[in-house]
C-alpha cells in the first residue's frame, strides 16, 4: 500500500522521514540508475506552489474511477487534483482572488499574487482537504481576508462554508488590551496542523507577520473544531504578545506546528518583546496545551512552556534584562517602546536573527531509545539547542543578566551546537549576547523549518540540516544529548555569491523503503546560485546516501545531482518535494511541478 502524505513533512511530529514499504527509489537504485523527468503538471499562477504538495493513494473520484491522487494549492488561490500516474487534472477549484502584489506586502515583488501560501492538510477519515487563503474581492491588501476552506477530496467542493478568521480574538494575560486578528499585518505561511483526539478533530492555524516593524506584528495561533466537518467554528486562540511589544511572529519557513506523544504543540517564534508574564514571547520555543471544549468549559490554548536562547536587547548590546531594546518595561502597560534606532521595533537592529525561521522537532523516548523525551530546533544563527521536552526552562527576562545566564544555558541537555558551519573557538553560550555570532565567514548560516531526523538502522539518531551558503550536514544525537558531527555534502547552496550569500539554502526530505534497512536517500532542493529570496533563482536538486556515511569518511556520498543530468528547474525558496507511489513531485517556481522517477 502507497504511504499517503496528507501533511507537511510526512506527519505531525515534522521528521521529514517518508517511509513506504513499495518504495523502489533507493539508494542503491538512484546511485546506480539516476532519476529522470517523467513528466510535469502545469499551474495557473505564474509561480506555483509555495507549500508542499499533498498525495492520496485508491480515492474514489467523481468519475466513480479509483486514482492515486495529488492536490496542489498555488498562490493564485487555485486548488488542484492530479492523477498522480497519467499526470491528468481531475478538477480544479479557485476559492477566491489573491491579493495583487504590492511592495507593501512583500518588498521583493517575486509572487504577482499572494493567496494559499501555507500547506494544507487533510483529513481522510472524513474526505476534506482544509486550506487558508488571503483574497480580496477588489485584490487589494486593504481589505484582505483570510478564510478557511474545507474541500471534498472527490471534487473540490465545499464540505462547509469557508470561514472567515479575521475578526478572531484573544485576550492577553493581565491587564493588556483584547486583540483582534486582521489580515493586513499578517502572512499565514506555517503549513495547516490537524489532530484528532477522541471525539475532536482540531485544526491549528499559525501567523506570523509582514509589517515587522508596527506595533501589530504579533504571532498568533487559532484552533478551529472540524469535529463536525459541516460546522467548523474557531474554537481558542493564542498570541505570542501582549500588544505592547511588536514581534514574535511565527513563520518557520512554512513548516507547521509539530505535535508531540501528549498532543501538545510546539513552535518557536521569531524576533520580539520577551516579558513572559505579560505574555511577550519574542525569540522562544514554546509548547501550547489544548483543552476542547466540553459542558462545563470553552475550549482553551495556552502557552505552558517556553525557553529563549537571548533576549534581541541583548543581541542589540542593550540591557539583555530589557523586554525589547532600548526601552525599559512599561509603567503599567503604557505605550509601545520603541527602539533608539529610526524609531522602529527589534526586527532591524539585531541583524534579523529569528529563532523561529526553524521549526522544533519532537524526538519522542520511543523513537530514540533515550530516557527523556526532547526538542531540537534551531533559527538564524544556525545553533542547534537540545531541550528537555517535558522541562523547556521557563525562561525569564532576569535569566539574561550576566550573572544569571549561565543557569538559562544549563537548561540545555546539552551545549549549543553550530549545525551549519564550523564554530571552533566561537563561544555559542555567551556570557555577552551580543557577542553571539550572526554569520561565519561572511555568510549568513540561516536554519530554514525543522532539521530532517532518522534513526539509521546502523548509524543511530541522525540529524540532517542545510543551512545558507553551506553544505548538508550530517549529526549524531547521542544517548546523552551531546550532538556529534558525522559528515558533509560537497554541494554548497547559493554558490559563488559574494558575502553575506543567499537564501534559504537546502530544503530537505529523506525517503526509505522501510525502518531497520539501509535504502535512505536523503533529497536537497537548494538554489544553484542567487539569492532565492529576492530574485527567480535556478534550482539544484541533490541525492545523498543518508546511511553511508562510514563509506566515504567525513564525506556524504553524493547518489545522484540534476546539474550532471543538465535537469532545469527554479527553486521554490521554502518547499520541499513530495515522494509519493515511487515518484518525486518537484516544485518549479515557473509554475510547474516536475514529475521525477
Amino acid at each position: 500500500m502507497t504511504t499517503n502524505v496528507v501533511t507537511r513533512s510526512f506527519g505531525n511530529s515534522r521528521m521529514g522521514c517518508f517511509v513506504d514499504p513499495t518504495w523502489t527509489l533507493t539508494s542503491e537504485r538512484v546511485q546506480q540508475a539516476g532519476v529522470r523527468v517523467l513528466g510535469q503538471l502545469k499551474l495557473d499562477d505564474p509561480r506555483g506552489a509555495e507549500g508542499q504538495l499533498l498525495a492520496v493513494a485508491d480515492l474514489t473520484m467523481s468519475d466513480g474511477k479509483v486514482h492515486n491522487v495529488l492536490f496542489v494549492c498555488d498562490m493564485s488561490n487555485n486548488v488542484y487534483a492530479f492523477d498522480a500516474d497519467s499526470f491528468t487534472l481531475l478538477w480544479k477549484r479557485n476559492v477566491g482572488r489573491p491579493i495583487t502584489i504590492t511592495k507593501q506586502w512583500d518588498m521583493w515583488m517575486i509572487n504577482p499574487f499572494w493567496g494559499i501560501l501555507s500547506t494544507p492538510v487533510i483529513n481522510l477519515t472524513t474526505r476534506v482537504l482544509y486550506c487558508v487563503s488571503t483574497s480580496s474581492m477588489n485584490g487589494t491588501m486593504e481589505d484582505a481576508v483570510y478564510q478557511l476552506h474545507a474541500l471534498h477530496l472527490a471534487d473540490g467542493s465545499d464540505q462547509a462554508p469557508s470561514l472567515v478568521l479575521n475578526g478572531a480574538t484573544y485576550q492577553p494575560p493581565s491587564h493588556a488590551p483584547r486583540q483582534t486578528l486582521g489580515a493586513i499585518p499578517r502572512k499565514q505561511r506555517p503549513a495547516l496542523t490537524l489532530v484528532s483526539e477522541g471525539d475532536h478533530d482540531t485544526l491549528f492555524i499559525p501567523f506570523g507577520s509582514f509589517l515587522e516593524s508596527a506595533p501589530t506584528n504579533l504571532g498568533w495561533v487559532v484552533a478551529v473544531d472540524v469535529s463536525n466537518p459541516a460546522h467548523p467554528t474557531i474554537a481558542a486562540t493564542w498570541s505570542t504578545g501582549s500588544g505592547f511589544y511588536p514581534g514574535a511572529g511565527i513563520w518557520q519557513a512554512g513548516q507547521g506546528l509539530s505535535v508531540d506523544e501528549n498532543q501538545n504543540l510546539h513552535g518557536l517564534t521569531g524576533n520580539g518583546g520577551f516579558d513572559p508574564p505579560t505574555g511577550n514571547f519574542g525569540n522562544c520555543f514554546f509548547r501550547l496545551a489544548y483543552s476542547p471544549s466540553s459542558n462545563s468549559a470553552p475550549a482553551k490554548l495556552q502557552c505552558v512552556d517556553w525557553w529563549s536562547p537571548y533576549s534581541d536587547a541583548g543581541r542589540a548590546g542593550d540591557d539583555p534584562t530589557l523586554a525589547t531594546p532600548s526601552s525599559s518595561p512599561p509603567d503599567d502597560m503604557g505605550p509601545v517602546p520603541t527602539n533608539a534606532v529610526n524609531n522602529t521595533s527589534n526586527a532591524h537592529i539585531v541583524g534579523d536573527e529569528d529563532l523561529g525561521s526553524g521549526g522544533a522537532l519532537p524526538l519522542p523516548r520511543s523513537l530514540t531509545g533515550f530516557d527523556k523525551d526532547i526538542i531540537v530546533g534551531g533559527g538564524k544563527d544556525g545553533i542547534f539547542y537540545v531541550l528537555d521536552g517535558a522541562n523547556l526552562g521557563q525562561t525569564q527576562r532576569t535569566d539574561f543578566a550576566a550573572a544569571k545566564i549561565a543557569g538559562n544555558w544549563a537548561k540545555l541537555l546539552s551545549p549549543p551546537w553550530a549545525a551549519t558551519y564550523n564554530a571552533i573557538g566561537l563561544d555559542l553560550a555567551p556570557t555577552r549576547l551580543d557577542t553571539l555570532p550572526s554569520a561565519f565567514g561572511g555568510y549568513t548560516r540561516h536554519i530554514h523549518g525543522s532539521p530532517v531526523g532518522y534513526k539509521s538502522p546502523d548509524l543511530g539518531m541522525m540529524l540532517f540540516v542545510q543551512g545558507e551558503n553551506g553544505t548538508v550536514q550530517a549529526v549524531r544525537l547521542n544517548a546523552d544529548f551531546s550532538l556529534t558531527w558525522m559528515a558533509a555534502g560537497q554541494e554548497v547552496a547559493s554558490q559563488g555569491m559574494p558575502p553575506p550569500g543567499g537564501m534559504p539554502g537546502g530544503m530537505l526530505v529523506l525517503t526509505a523503503r522501510a525502518d531497520g534497512d539501509n535504502t535512505a536517500v536523503l533529497w536537497a532542493l537548494m538554489p544553484w546560485y542567487g539569492n532565492a529570496n529576492t530574485t527567480i533563482t535556478p534550482g539544484r536538486m541533490v541525492a545523498y546516501g543518508a546511511n553511508w556515511v562510514n563509506a566515504a569518511g567525513p564525506n556524504l556520498v553524493k547518489l545522484w545531482d540534476s546539474a550532471d543530468w543538465d535537469i532545469k528547474y527554479m527553486h521554490a525558496k521554502f518547499n520541499i518535494l513530495t515522494p509519493f507511489n515511487n515518484r518525486l513531485f518537484v516544485p518549479s517556481y515557473d509554475g510547474r511541478i516536475l514529475v521525477m522517477g
